[in-house]
């Protein structure tokens, strides 16, 4: 009886904060890989910079 009431009273609120609004579905795999090209190498941070063995170092 009381867990009826407390979900009725949460679904209630939800519904009255959510009025109006529609909700977004999220983008499919396809358009998030998409988004970012696999094979780019990765930016360098300075901290990886300095311990970044070059070939004429090795």
């Amino acid at each position: 009886m009381i867990d009826r009431a407390v979900d009725t009273d949460r679904r209630r609120r939800r519904e009255e904060a959510l009025a109006g609004t529609r909700p977004l579905a999220p983008p499919t795999l396809h358009e998030a890989l998409n988004r970012r090209h696999m094979f780019l190498p990765l930016p360098l941070d300075d901290a990886d910079a300095e311990t970044t063995v070059r070939e004429d170092d090795a």
